[in-house]
């Protein structure tokens, strides 16, 4: 899962997604989030790929 989080004071959409080694895997997950709401994205990732994953959203690049 990767988690969400909308800080702002104003509803959020945004699309959240997955790169392993700089290839985008699977389906880009929509989320549309409330004034403090969080949420967890389902994203299945293989055991081999560790280490080279990236998640990108509009406001920021996580790296599992």
């Amino acid at each position: 899962y990767v988690c969400v989080k909308n800080n702002g004071n104003l509803t959020d959409t945004g699309k959240i997604r997955m790169f392993v080694e700089g290839k985008k895997q699977g389906d880009e997950m929509h989320y549309e989030l409330e004034p403090g709401e969080e949420k967890q994205i389902p994203y299945k990732i293989k055991k081999d790929d560790v280490g080279k994953v990236v998640f990108t959203s509009k406001y920021q690049s996580l790296k599992h």
